[in-house]
């Protein structure tokens, strides 16, 4: 195991993209052994100090910052196992991940062996650690759901160093939402878990109770204070024989989020093997602001226009038969006839795939140029209330007078709007604006956070959600397994 002490050392580990600052800890951890997690927390527990996971540091909420206490880095423990596919289950496949295996090699390792690691939150260079610790989803959410579906087993360090094997269906909540976990040494820890359901919607903000609830879906997405996730065994699906990626352009935002209704609602009616049927695993936006940044290399398209990206599973054979259902239905929606951008071959989709990555590149450049940070969105609301939520946002957004590009996971009510302050005047409107689509959101229904967790950076608004009755629940699930509150202090609350 590599210790790291010196400033110039632990240095690299004290940013993320939060914006916090004045990050600081005595020492950082890189274990190579999952056994070496154990050692590491049982002397800091001794001592009494905090530790701080990080995978990668490509979080947004300042999770993966340490302040004080030591910093436990997992991402040596890069351990990938064999695609080990069931024995008359057609269609079933695992593979085993230490907790620092980035996300690009699962999906690499997936896609050789003809299968798909279906979450995708766009950062490969994230570990899988950090992804199932904040319950990643991404663009692939719409269709396949996010992390926890695709979780098989977890091996679990807790605050003491003992461990947990956990493996899905093998530990759930009983009537009174007691989890009796077993440690690999024996020891019975009977864990309360909260009770309020959760928001009926893409959510990764807090503890996921309740009776009957799995082991393993409490520690995905506890944001590491709960316990170190070493290793994990993961489900695949099989991968499609081919796809067909498209942009299609609407001619404004209000008919683009009508067609975006509609094809949602199209593609969760439909039945059968998704690469025989018309539908989408992806389904995302861009409004007006986000297609602008891409106006020089698109067809001329009127101004105010939006767009949403798609992408249909298919064979050889269904392809340019599920093109034509495309075609037709875009017609009938109002779409921006010449205007759509299909992509058929590897070439063609690279291609579309990195005139969509530049709007988050082109959005990071603008910031920077300020000095600032931008502000960005992550909630979602009920599939009935989308439209809502769209009409309130741009309102809110219109009237704060700061500058927001919003794009993202719309087929699961899921928009980022992100604001981009040119001072600090407008810095305080867009932090105000910010808490105005918190409100929206949770008056509608929803979560304060869909995908990206809670961290640091938004304890208040998890309480706001929850209230006092729900953090104090968590506050008693974490207890159970964290007397001392040593792991990740400071995440999901004080």
């Amino acid at each position: 195991m590599e210790i790291l002490r010196t400033p110039e050392q632990i240095a690299p580990y004290l940013a993320d993209t939060s914006g916090l600052h004045d990050a600081h800890c005595e020492a950082v951890y890189r274990p190579e052994r999952i056994e070496e997690i154990g050692d590491v927390l049982a002397a800091a527990r001794r001592r009494g100090v905090g530790v701080t996971l990080s995978g990668a540091h490509t979080a947004t909420t300042g999770a993966a910052l340490p302040y004080g206490g030591v910093l436990l880095a997992t991402d040596r423990l890069d351990g990938l196992g064999p695609i080990e596919v069931a024995a008359g289950a057609e269609g079933r496949a695992h593979l085993s991940v230490e907790a620092g295996v980035r996300l690009a090699t699962v999906q690499r390792a997936a896609a050789a062996a003809g299968w798909l690691y279906p979450p995708d939150p766009g950062e490969s260079k994230a570990t899988l650690g950090g992804n199932l610790s904040t319950h990643a989803a991404g663009k692939h959410g719409f269709h396949y759901g996010p992390s926890r579906r695709w979780v098989a087993g977890l091996t679990v360090i807790l605050a003491d160093g003992d461990r947990l094997e956990l493996t899905r269906g093998g530990c759930v909540a009983d009537e009174n939402a007691i989890l009796p976990l077993t440690t690999t040494t024996g020891r019975r820890i009977d864990v309360p878990l909260p009770t309020t359901p959760p928001p009926p919607v893409k959510h990764a903000a807090g503890y996921l109770g309740g009776p009957g609830r799995d082991a393993i879906d409490l520690f995905v997405g506890a944001e590491g204070t709960l316990g170190v996730i070493a290793s994990a065994t993961l489900r695949l699906a099989p991968a499609p024989e081919e796809t067909l990626a498209g942009l299609l352009f609407f001619p404004n935002e209000a008919s683009c989020w009508e067609a975006v209704v509609a094809i949602r609602d199209r593609a969760r009616g439909a039945t059968g093997p998704i690469e025989e049927r018309w539908g989408t695993t992806i389904l995302e936006y861009l409004d007006p602001l986000a297609v602008d940044l891409l106006r020089p290399e698109l067809s001329p398209l009127p101004a105010g226009a939006a767009a949403v990206m798609v992408e249909q599973p298919t064979s050889r054979a269904s392809t340019t038969a599920r093109l034509a259902e495309w075609q037709e239905v875009t017609d009938a929606l109002g779409g921006c006839d010449g205007a759509h951008i299909w992509a058929r071959t590897a070439g063609e989709k690279e291609a579309l795939a990195a005139l969509r990555y530049r709007i988050p590149t082109e959005m990071n450049a603008t910031i920077a140029r300020t000095g600032l940070r931008k502000v960005s969105c992550d909630m979602a609301v009920p599939d009935a209330r989308l439209l809502d939520y769209l009409h309130g946002a741009r309102d809110l957004l219109r009237d704060g007078g700061v500058r927001a590009v919003g794009f993202g996971h719309i087929g699961d009510n899921h928009i980022h709007y992100n604001l981009l302050p040119e001072d600090e005047g407008e810095l305080a409107r867009a932090r105000a604006v910010y808490d105005q689509l918190v409100d929206l959101a949770l008056n509608l229904g929803g979560t304060v956070s869909a995908e990206h967790g809670i961290g640091k950076l938004k304890r208040s608004y998890l309480a706001r959600m929850v209230g006092e009755a729900g953090i104090a629940a968590m506050r008693r699930t974490r207890e159970a397994l964290d007397p001392d509150g040593l792991l990740c202090p400071g995440n999901l609350f004080r």
